[in-house]
């Protein structure tokens, strides 16, 4: 009756040889992320990439004498974080749980008041902190895995987790007083939910389906997202914004082992990515690619953390042949724009998820010819995003009876632990 969502690793795939033994698994694992977390060359004959060095080495020398402020945290604000905090009775790195944790006498959180305080006058996040473990999450339901296949997510230190919340608070009330966070970004700021990203997608669509003009959707995955974060393009970013020291200690020399089950890697640094499982990562993901929106011209622009969605309009014309047009050239220039600014900052753009989908209210399909670095890209008539399912004339049929699959399932779940017979 119940069935794992992601498949249960058992056997990897390498390209040569299936493994089967854990210490080959994870063997193989280490392999695969220890050079996958590995600094990229640079190339300095690229002048973009010459200035972030150029300016990165400049910055890291004056950064001992830099002084921010910043606001201490209290009583109060730690005991907020607490009761938030779900009772989970699985530990931490630190082998602590949630569940301890909510248990705290007032004492206990006087402690950490005085340790955090330390801590964020200081401009520095404690290095027994930044060793993480791996473990891998599978993306496939089916099938022998592939590395590339599976999501690492950092175990880290619970206690870690309630001193990044006060750094979140911090990051977060910057980023909004700054204007940092671009209004079309989603599922970051309170009342701006998932729920919000595909109301203004569908409300867009629906006005533009209504008068008979034809849009054009350009859905862009990014490869691995968090995990290719250029720290040194991040700092740069962070210094031109002005905020700076605290997150340089939380983000340099940070360390991760992989586990699978008795089997345990040898140590490696990371000097790309940001680890997922951290309360930071997201809102750092998000202020370093906050100027994203303003490459991409007039054009309207949809984000929910990292999945991206260009909408283009066409002019009222007479014929459906010039609309047609309008669209081929504004995607492939709005395509291009994209792959040019995931190339100067590094945060690849995954090829052969990204396509394109056209909404209108022909009965004929239209074919649309749209180019991403001289590569066409692939025209769905039905595409996933979001969780829904769009079809180029924006019925809800498929999004409904997924739903009504998933409730049936869920009933059918229902009646087997009651005793009764399955449906």
């Amino acid at each position: 009756m119940y069935k794992h969502k992601s498949l249960l690793l058992s056997k990897l795939d390498t390209g040569k040889t299936v493994l089967t033994k854990e210490n080959e698994i994870n063997d193989e694992r280490y392999r695969y992320y220890s050079e996958q977390f590995q600094a990229q060359d640079a190339d300095m004959s690229d002048p973009h990439e010459n200035q972030i060095e150029t300016e990165y080495l400049k910055l890291m020398n004056k950064l001992p004498i830099l002084n921010e402020k910043i606001e201490k945290t209290n009583f109060t604000e730690i005991k907020k974080h607490i009761l938030k905090l779900e009772p989970k009775q699985s530990s931490g790195f630190d082998a602590v749980s949630n569940f301890i944790i909510k248990r705290i006498p007032p004492g206990y959180i006087g402690y950490l008041v005085n340790y955090f305080n330390t801590w964020l006058t200081e401009h520095r996040y404690p290095d027994m902190w930044k060793l993480a473990k791996v473990v891998t999450l599978n993306k496939l339901k089916a099938g022998i895995l592939h590395c590339d296949q599976t999501r690492p997510i950092s175990l880290l230190a619970t206690h870690s987790k309630l001193f990044e919340k006060n750094m979140l608070e911090r990051l977060r009330y910057w980023a909004e007083t700054n204007r940092l966070v671009p209004a079309e970004q989603s599922g970051f700021r309170p009342r701006c939910l998932l729920q919000t990203r595909v109301l203004s997608i569908y409300q867009e669509v629906k006005n533009n389906m209504t008068v008979n003009i034809p849009t054009l959707a350009i859905c862009v995955d990014y490869e691995k997202a968090y995990n290719r974060v250029w720290h040194k393009g991040l700092t740069v970013k962070l210094n031109r914004m002005r905020l700076l020291k605290l997150i340089i200690s939380w983000l340099n020399d940070r360390r991760v082992y992989v586990i699978f089950g008795e089997n345990k890697s040898k140590i490696f640094y990371t000097h790309i990515g940001l680890p997922q499982g951290s309360s930071l990562s997201l809102c750092l993901f998000i202020v370093y690619h906050s100027n994203l929106v303003t490459c991409l011209s007039a054009f309207s622009s949809h984000i929910f953390t990292d999945d991206l969605n260009v909408l283009i309009s066409s002019p009222i014309c007479r014929g459906f042949k010039p609309m047609i047009k309008f669209l081929e050239e504004g995607g492939t220039k709005i395509c291009n724009k994209i792959a040019y600014y995931s190339k100067k900052w590094k945060q690849p753009v995954n090829f052969s998820k990204t396509v394109v989908h056209v909404f209108h209210s022909q009965v004929q399909n239209r074919v649309v010819d749209i180019y991403m670095e001289g590569k066409k890209r692939e025209v769905v008539k039905e595409c996933k995003y979001l969780g829904f399912t769009w079809t180029n004339k924006m019925s809800l049929k498929p999004t409904i009876d997924k739903t009504l699959e998933n409730m049936q399932r869920t009933f059918s779940k229902l009646r087997w632990m009651k005793g009764g017979k399955t449906l």
